[in-house]
């Protein structure tokens, strides 16, 4: 082994070959263990949480969807580390891609603006908007750590195409989002959520390679 050349174990290697199954295993296995940990909060705490109303106060939203979002990323966040790519994840990405591609980024920032100044906060107390502001951090951060962190990095190893990372990363995204079956939604709506997703995970992916955050 030449000098400054990095050592690897097994486990390493493996998640390096990339490709999209190991994509694909890596997001199945985050989405049970995050079911997983739900149950296990809630079996925990379930004295905490209104299952009736999730948002009924400050307590319900940080033990009922809120902390197993925070503990499923801070697995995944030990998973990247095991592999060695947290510093490369965790950077600036290369910016490329086109002009056109900003329009993603207003598609992605103009409905979160419109959402903030729509809706009367007067209606909610302190601890709830706080909880709820908290959630969207643990979302963004797990959601995206994994779909166009761990996700995407797989596919490029794999040696696709950009625009077959668009593609796959965004159906990773949309079947991250197909287990809200799990939680007794109706076909339709989880079709209309899946579909969906697809296409704001697609935005993201824009988003990411355009402004390289």
């Amino acid at each position: 082994m030449t000098d400054g050349a990095v050592q690897t174990n097994g486990w390493q290697r493996f998640w390096n070959r990339g490709g999209w199954w190991r994509a694909l295993l890596i997001t199945v296995v985050y989405a049970i263990l995050y079911q997983l940990v739900g149950l296990a909060i809630s079996a925990v705490f379930g004295g905490f949480i209104d299952h009736e109303s999730i948002f009924a106060d400050g307590a319900s939203v940080f033990f009922g969807v809120a902390l197993p979002i925070l503990i499923s990323g801070v697995l995944l966040t030990l998973f990247v580390w095991s592999v060695g790519w947290l510093p490369t994840l965790l950077q600036r990405q290369p910016v490329g891609g086109r002009g056109w591609m900003w329009i993603a980024v207003v598609l992605v920032l103009v409905p979160v603006v419109l959402r903030l100044v729509a809706t009367d906060w007067s209606n909610y107390s302190i601890d709830v908007v706080l909880a709820i502001l908290f959630l969207g951090l643990c979302i963004g951060f797990s959601e995206e750590l994994l779909t166009r962190g761990v996700g995407v990095n797989l596919l490029r190893l794999g040696g696709y195409s950009e625009r077959l990372v668009l593609v796959l990363s965004s159906l990773l995204f949309a079947v991250l989002h197909s287990t809200n079956a799990l939680t007794g939604q109706t076909p339709l709506v989880v079709g209309v959520t899946v579909i969906y997703a697809f296409g704001f995970g697609a935005t993201m992916y824009l988003s990411m390679r355009v402004t390289g955050s």
